[in-house]
Formats: structure tokens, C-alpha cells, sequence
């Protein structure tokens, strides 16, 4: 009897040891997310940064502004989360953003415009990929919550850049009012709600945009950083579109 029970606790032992040590392998998906994720919206950040200074289109101006703001909110809602799943957070780009900033820092006016929007939307298609996938392999709550609220926005980023590209094929990149001109040609111009943020008062509106909208996250607004780190699902309008999805 005294060897039986000694046994018995003996596994449950065992089992509950075996059970810890596989609980940081559940969340290994989660950290790998959030480290890329991390990284990406700092990249965005600093190259959005460039390009309010170098671009010769005010759209491309405003596009870089608008990515500023959105992914700065969306590093805002996400740094929480990591230090929960303890994350080393990224105070520096990695080598692939900083060889993409050193290439755009070398460039200036329509040729940086054209450089910066195709890497903007080969950046992008990347970013809904990797949040479609995270939708289904994510297991921390907060972090579900986070890449559900931020991967419309991403979408929407998405369809900004293929119509800003499509509008430079079209009319080339010499003055920022010949790109917005075409807005009814390409892909359609998305509508200046982004879901976070509030846009800046002198943001530039495209032709379907109409009044000024809000918006912020990895996609999300075109308006100065808020202080208000609540993300706010895109117009139900936006959500019956068709987006994008990663090659």
C-alpha cells in the first residue's frame, strides 16, 4: 500500500513538473509575434519620419505622417503585452530595418517617393500575412485582442500604399496634387477613418475621404499620437470591404 502511494505521488509529481515545463512553449508563438511586431511598427515609425521630410507629394507626406501616428498607438497598446509575456522590448531597429532606412536616407524627392510607397506596400502585405496567421496561432487573450483590432487597420494601410503606387504609375511622382488627381484610377482610396487617433488639421483628404476620420496600429490613424491607448475598430462600412490579402 505504502509503495503504491509513493508511486501515485511519485507521477503526479512528474505530471505537474512535465505541465510547467511546457507552459512558456504554448506562449513561444506569442513572444515570436510580438518581438516582429514590435520591430515592424518601429520601422514604420522611423521611415514614416523620413518621408514627412523628403517626399515631394504631400499624399506620400501625409501617408508618412499617418504611419507616425498609427504605429507609434499601436507600440503603445503592444509594449503592455510583452512585458506581461516578458519580451525584451526593441529600442533599435533590427538589420532589415535598418538597411531599409539606410536606403531611403540616401534618396530624396519623387525617386524617395517611389522607393518609400513600394516598400510601404511590400512592408504591409508582409504584416497582414503574419496577422492573419497570429489570429489563429496566438494564445494570450490580450494579445488575440490586440492582432483582431489592428489587422483591419493593416488592411486598410495595405490599400492606402497599392493606391498611392498606382497612382504614381499613372501620373508619376512630380507633384503631390497629380497623385491625388487619380484617385478613381487603381485601387480605390480608403476613407480617412483609420480606426485610432485623430488626424492632423492639416492632413491632406483624397476624394472619397470626406470629412476628417479618426484612426491608429502595425495600421491606424492619421492624427499625432493620442493619450488615449484604447484601439477602436474601423467604421462597420469599412469592414464589408474586400482586402487585400498576402501574396
Amino acid at each position: 500500500m505504502m509503495h503504491d502511494k509513493t508511486l501515485k505521488f511519485a507521477l503526479l509529481g512528474a505530471t505537474a513538473v512535465g505541465l510547467l515545463a511546457l507552459a512558456p512553449l504554448s506562449f513561444a508563438k506569442d513572444v515570436e509575434f510580438v518581438k516582429k511586431a514590435a520591430q515592424g511598427n518601429l520601422m514604420e515609425v522611423q521611415v514614416g519620419g523620413m518621408a514627412q521630410e523628403k517626399a515631394a507629394s504631400d499624399e506620400v507626406k501625409d501617408f508618412g505622417r499617418r504611419m507616425v501616428a498609427d504605429h507609434s498607438k499601436a507600440n503603445d497598446q503592444l509594449k503592455p503585452i510583452a512585458e506581461k509575456l516578458k519580451v525584451n522590448w526593441p529600442n533599435a531597429l533590427n538589420a532589415e530595418g535598418k538597411q531599409m532606412h539606410a536606403e531611403l536616407e540616401k534618396l530624396q524627392g519623387a525617386e524617395f517617393d517611389r522607393k518609400y510607397v513600394d516598400e510601404m506596400v511590400k512592408d504591409h502585405k508582409k504584416d497582414v500575412e503574419k496577422y492573419e496567421k497570429a489570429q489563429v496561432n496566438v494564445k494570450d487573450k490580450n494579445l488575440r485582442e490586440y492582432v483582431n483590432k489592428t489587422l483591419p487597420i493593416l488592411q486598410e494601410h495595405l490599400m492606402m500604399a497599392k493606391s498611392l503606387k498606382a497612382n504614381m504609375s499613372g501620373q508619376g511622382t512630380g507633384s503631390g496634387s497629380a497623385a491625388g488627381s487619380s484617385a478613381g484610377e487603381g485601387a480605390s482610396t480608403p476613407p480617412s477613418s483609420m480606426g485610432l487617433g485623430t488626424p492632423p488639421a492639416d492632413a491632406a483628404t483624397t476624394p472619397d475621404q470626406g470629412a476628417s476620420g479618426s484612426g491608429t496600429a502595425g495600421g491606424m490613424g492619421s492624427g499625432a499620437t493620442s493619450g488615449d491607448a484604447s484601439m477602436i475598430t474601423p467604421p462597420e462600412t469599412e469592414k464589408k470591404k474586400s482586402y487585400d490579402k498576402m501574396e
